[in-house]
């Protein structure tokens, strides 16, 4: 759980069956952020703190040791600045959490890969895909083991697709809808 008002992070660990008592886990990491996100983006099968300001495009990681959250360190900036959507997940199916932003005006999307200690240079991955969509979502829609850029219209109840072959997303396809 993270506190907004403070930045700190909570956590009650899973024994498979049920949750423990809740702890501290990391105080200050994210304070005044505009988004937060626990993923793993350094491999390692522990999900890490990230949190993302949306002025600087700014993201910082305080990766997890499976009973807390180390020091918080910057990953990257300029990343996702105007951006509509922030988004984490694992595009390139190296088991690493990468870091997404979506463009609502133009339906762009920008990818910047995590090699484990820090985010990559961002680049445009797709272009055009989701304007004027409703919900912007990840998912493997191929079970190739990479996320999936997906977008929804709620008017006409259509969903169009965007595979990611690991270095972009390929053009976009409807899968289900009535347009």
């Amino acid at each position: 759980m993270f506190d907004k008002e403070k930045g700190n992070w909570y956590v009650a660990q899973s024994d498979g069956k049920s949750f423990g008592q809740q702890s501290s886990w990391l105080e200050g990491h994210g304070l005044g952020s505009h988004d937060q996100f626990v993923e793993d983006v350094n491999g390692d099968g522990k999900a890490d703190s990230i949190v993302y300001f949306g002025e600087t495009g700014t993201w910082y990681v305080s990766l997890s040791y499976g009973s807390n959250f180390g020091a918080y360190s910057k990953w990257l900036d300029g990343h996702g600045i105007g951006s509509h959507k922030q988004l984490l997940g694992d595009v390139n199916g190296d088991k690493k959490a990468d870091s997404i932003v979506y463009f609502a005006e133009t339906g762009t999307w920008y990818v910047s890969i995590s090699d484990g200690v820090g985010f990559g240079p961002y680049g445009k991955w797709v272009d055009g895909h989701g304007v004027s969509s409703t919900s912007h979502l990840l998912g493997d829609i191929n079970g190739d083991g990479r996320l999936d850029s997906l977008v929804y219209f709620a008017l006409k109840g259509s969903r169009y697709v965007s595979k990611s072959n690991s270095t972009y997303f390929e053009a976009y396809s409807k899968w289900i809808g009535l347009d």
